[in-house]
């Protein structure tokens, strides 16, 4: 009994392994060894698919949303997050995001730049974070608070335009908290990696 269980198992590798073409596929078998392979000019039957462990998914099913991918499971290209926080810094130092006095309408080069920005995010998905800022002066209409979310939230809704999934962003208002040396530089929106 033991042995048959031991040959099934051994075929279930070998069935295994030619399917992923891994080096077991290749066992250097004698094609005429009839017992490997049947009668000439047939192929040997299938073996019965091993069986899985419990709770595990049956093989060649897909893992669970959410579920760690196997070890040695190809994962997609991903550009790592500080590679993107670098390229995003590049676009940005070029032409910051800025806007208009007292108001959450972007300028025209913050809209060119938000614009630049949303064609890395749509190529490499990273999470990231807007964080809106005001200029540190007296507001007449809206609260510094107010005006830096509604910045944010401008910078997120152009950026979702232009094919950034919603979820991909979240935003945040950081008032007057760090003001850049002129007040036009200081009335932006910063983007980081989450």
């Amino acid at each position: 009994m033991l042995g048959l269980l031991a040959v099934l198992i051994v075929v279930a590798i070998l069935v295994f392994a030619s399917q992923c073409g891994g080096p077991a596929a290749n066992t250097g078998a004698d094609p005429n060894n009839s017992a490997a392979t049947g009668p000439p000019g047939n192929p040997a039957p299938a073996a019965a698919p091993a069986a899985s462990a419990p709770g595990s998914p049956p093989p060649g099913a897909a893992p669970a949303p959410g579920a760690p991918a196997p070890a040695g499971a190809p994962t997609g290209p991903a550009v790592p997050s500080a590679s993107t926080q670098a390229q995003i810094n590049q676009v940005v130092s070029a032409a910051p995001i800025t806007f208009a006095a007292d108001r959450s309408e972007l300028t025209s080069s913050g809209a060119a730049t938000t614009d630049r920005v949303a064609q890395l995010l749509v190529a490499s998905p990273t999470p990231v974070t807007v964080t809106g800022y005001v200029a540190p002066v007296a507001m007449d209409t809206v609260s510094g608070q107010q005006l830096s979310e509604q910045r944010a939230l401008a910078v997120a809704q152009r950026l979702a335009a232009h094919g950034v999934p919603t979820g991909q962003v979240q935003t945040r208002g950081a008032a007057d908290s760090n003001p850049e040396p002129t007040l036009d530089a200081s009335r932006r929106a910063e983007i980081t990696v989450s």
